[in-house]
């Protein structure tokens, strides 16, 4: 499974054809024991962020709701197991859900 995570802006206000500037992408082998997800023994969950400059994401289209776009970099997992991506391809469907927050 792979996560993408966007902070810091609005999806209305993402750039087109540019790099997202905070964003995070994660590739999660769920085959993998849970006690080690993500831990410092974990060498088959492997995460790369734009922060870091090791990962760039591209948004190329965002119509209805679906965005559409491209990935590269390098990405590595918590033991220090470092991968290449590159040519990456992502088509996500966004489901808009209100919350409502008590106080």
């Amino acid at each position: 499974m792979c996560a993408l995570f966007i902070m810091g802006t609005g999806m209305e206000s993402l750039p087109l054809d540019a790099p997202v500037p905070f964003c995070e992408l994660q590739f999660n082998n769920y085959k993998n024991p849970a006690d080690t997800t993500f831990g410092s023994n974990d060498s088959c969950n492997y995460t790369g962020s734009s922060i870091d400059q090791r990962m760039e994401v591209i948004i190329t289209d965002k119509t209805d709701d679906v965005l559409t776009g491209t990935f590269s970099g390098s990405v590595h997992s918590m033991t220090g197991l470092t991968k290449q991506v590159t040519d990456g391809k992502f088509r996500i469907k966004l489901v808009r859900k209100l919350t409502s927050f008590k106080k």
